[in-house]
């Protein structure tokens, strides 16, 4: 067994998740966040991943990510597409709200006036312009939007395409056991295999811990052992 600090050795273990290509088989009794994102993202690319682990909050964040992986990005794009429709609708209807409004003043104005007077006629040319100018210019603008509300749909569909992909490989590479409490960790990453006096937390960065590099049979004997000890 070697003496180390946890925060000397963290990182190596970070450097072999990104790199994982094959397996990714983890024992600990709890995570930190950096640890999660890798593992996460390993997984989303295919990296077949066994988290055993005591730590029930990151087990059911991570088992939940199979379903809802990536849900705020979701979300906030599904807003951004209907804020633009309503935009777009409102837009619409502006131009014919104004149209409406300027023909009620001309109804008035008729009504109340001659229809010979000076003052009356240039009125209605000028609402005429005025409803002309803003019709053009409100059609136009909503014709722009529309092109951009098309654009954000398409990158919409792509990205719900992807994140369902995505959320279809977690849901069969990523596999999530609850265990006993563990104050150790077990590492398998590829063809490596590591076994530590500490868990993969951040706070027990600044532990000095004892480690070792196992081979990798009797990494997965113990991690077989863990699991068995949590069965009835």
């Amino acid at each position: 067994m070697k003496i180390e600090y946890a925060k000397n050795i963290f990182p190596k273990i970070m450097e072999l998740l990104n790199r994982a290509t094959d397996e990714i088989t983890i024992a600990t009794g709890g995570f930190s966040e950096d640890f999660i994102e890798a593992i996460i993202n390993r997984a989303a690319s295919g990296v077949q991943t066994t988290i055993i682990t005591s730590d029930k909050n990151w087990a059911r964040w991570l088992e939940n990510q199979k379903l809802s992986y990536k849900k705020d990005e979701e979300n906030k794009i599904k807003r951004d597409y209907l804020k633009l429709r309503d935009k777009i609708i409102i837009y619409s209807r502006l131009r014919y709200i104004i149209l409406v409004i300027s023909m009620s003043i001309a109804i008035i104005l008729l009504i109340r006036s001659s229809i010979h007077s000076l003052e009356t006629l240039i009125l209605y040319v000028s609402l005429g312009i005025i409803n002309i100018i803003q019709f053009i210019y409100i059609r136009n603008t909503v014709k722009v939007e529309e092109s951009k509300l098309n654009m954000v749909n398409l990158e919409v569909q792509k990205t719900l395409d992807e994140l369902t992909s995505t959320r279809n490989i977690l849901a069969k590479k990523l596999n999530i056991i609850e265990s006993n409490t563990l104050s150790f960790s077990i590492v398998i990453i590829d063809n490596k295999s590591l076994l530590l006096s500490c868990n993969l937390n951040s706070k027990n960065s600044s532990d000095i811990i004892m480690y070792e590099e196992i081979q990798k049979n009797n990494a997965i004997k113990l991690i077989s052992y863990i699991t068995n000890l949590g069965k009835p």
